[in-house]
């Protein structure tokens, strides 16, 4: 075994170790976001309902509502990276088979739509979960 052929088995094996820690990392991303955009807009709706008792006296109701959007839209947005994903891995299954048993060249690198959807959606509903807790937290300090 030379050197080059050394290097290329160390690197296929850091490589295949990154590739594991980005796929776990992403599923703890999506869960996390989920999870935390569903708590926070039914603490959110249950705090309004429970401890608001003069909705006339409300500064800022915009602000709630809203945090009550951008929740939604990271619940959603999550939801549609996971089918997009799936979707995904299908596309690139097909690819697969067209360079590995086809011997199509054009395949190996080639990029699906829904490749970059799931990377937009899961950046999306990132920043929008941040900007949900962020007008909850502006409405809460504005009302007491």
């Amino acid at each position: 075994m030379t050197a080059s052929d050394e290097a290329k088995k160390i690197f296929e094996a850091y490589q295949r170790e990154l590739l594991e820690r980005q796929r776990a990392n992403s599923s703890s991303f999506d869960k996390a976001v989920l999870t935390l955009s569903t708590a926070g807009l039914g603490v959110s709706i249950s705090f309004s309902e429970t401890v608001i008792a003069n909705w006339d006296a409300v500064q800022c109701l915009i602000l709630l509502k809203l945090s009550w959007g951008c929740f939604a839209a990271a619940i959603v947005s999550t939801i549609l990276s996971f089918m997009a994903s799936q979707n995904a891995i299908s596309k690139r299954l097909t690819f697969a088979e067209k360079y590995y048993l086809e011997n199509k060249d054009e395949y190996l690198n080639k990029k699906t739509l829904m490749e970059t959807a799931t990377g937009a959606l899961n950046n999306f509903s990132g920043m929008i979960f941040i900007v949900a807790v962020a007008l909850t937290v502006i409405f809460v300090m504005t009302n007491t």
